[in-house]
């Protein structure tokens, strides 16, 4: 995302008609090299043995993708919290993490206020996943 500071890492998500079913959404990304990280329910994050590509994995119209989607749509749309976000993020990779769940967890409060406002502007303006 353009003026968005970031990690080396690259972050791809995919919906698809049913996340929980590993043997039509996994086979193909494990068999190319990426290793399961996460299992949630409706969301599977898979990544590279070097760490530098995660793919998130969510079924199509679950509350996870359109979290995701309206977290990017908002900071698309809004300067300030874009450069709040990017300002925390470039403060945080400057510590020591013990693992990324550290530092995604040191996110949280920020993300939790962002989305906040996110949820205010879809109301606001009838935002959908696919209006923008």
């Amino acid at each position: 995302m353009p003026g968005l500071a970031a990690k080396p890492i690259i972050d791809i998500d995919v919906s698809v008609s049913d996340a929980d079913d590993e043997d039509a959404c996994l086979a193909a990304l494990e068999s190319a090299g990426y290793m399961l990280r996460v299992r949630q329910p409706g969301h599977r994050m898979v990544r590279t043995p070097h760490l530098d590509v995660h793919v998130h994995i969510c079924t199509a119209g679950s509350e996870w993708e359109r979290r995701h989607l309206l977290f990017r749509d908002w900071l698309r749309e809004d300067v300030a919290d874009r450069d709040a976000y990017s300002h925390h993020k470039q403060r945080l990779a400057e510590r020591e993490w013990p693992d990324m769940n550290a530092y995604a967890a040191a996110k949280g409060t920020l993300i939790a206020e962002i989305s906040a406002r996110a949820e205010a502007w879809a109301r606001a303006t009838g935002w959908t996943p696919a209006a923008f």
